[in-house]
């Protein structure tokens, strides 16, 4: 009798558990890093880099300030989230989860574009690309991007969303999800 009501105290603790942490779990990145390639894919169609691919890649970076300095710059968007919560946090979020995709050019990463998967979805932030004759007409290719151009998501940059099959994906992609959260809430650490 007394093995039952521990069992039953047990398997109710982990529900509990579970459920307070999906409740309160950090939502993460909105965009997965295939729509951030076609985003940036897109992005280098449209500006005369047609022979560059877009390469997508699990990095998620934040862009931060330090309190100190002043300076700004990028880090890892899951140190950068724990740092923040500190009881003294040393750096302000400027910027979280930004999806970061190489650009490669004959076999070599030649540049990357970072695309905002959190707070401005899908526009482009910033890219560190090559000069191109072509875009160099239009204020150059590197360093800032406060507009993104009229590159942004809007929730059918993923080349497998449309039916059945998009259907499925983002179920598993939510389970996967799901689960990457519960690891994360029990052994910390970066689940990507």
């Amino acid at each position: 009798m007394q093995l039952k009501r521990f069992i039953n105290f047990f398997f109710t603790s982990i529900l509990v558990f579970l459920m307070l942490n999906v409740c309160f779990a950090d939502d993460g990145p909105v965009i997965d890093k295939n729509q951030a390639q076609a985003i940036a894919q897109d992005y280098l169609n449209t500006h005369s880099y047609s022979s560059y691919k877009a390469v997508a890649t699990d990095t998620l970076l934040a862009k931060v300030k330090d309190k100190s300095t002043g300076n700004t710059y990028w880090m890892d968007a899951g140190q950068a989230k724990s740092d923040v919560r500190e009881e003294n946090p040393k750096i302000d979020l400027v910027l979280n989860f930004v999806r970061v995709v190489d650009i490669v050019n004959n076999g070599k990463i030649v540049g990357k574009i970072y695309v905002d998967s959190y707070d401005n979805v899908g526009e482009i932030v910033y890219k560190e690309l090559p000069e191109n004759s072509a875009t160099s007409s239009d204020g150059g290719s590197n360093g800032e991007s406060s507009d993104g151009g009229d590159l942004t998501y809007n929730g059918s940059g993923d080349q497998n969303s449309g039916g059945i099959i998009g259907t499925i994906q983002s179920f598993f992609n939510g389970i996967s999800s799901f689960f990457q959260q519960i690891w994360t809430s029990i052994f910390g650490g970066n689940t990507s």
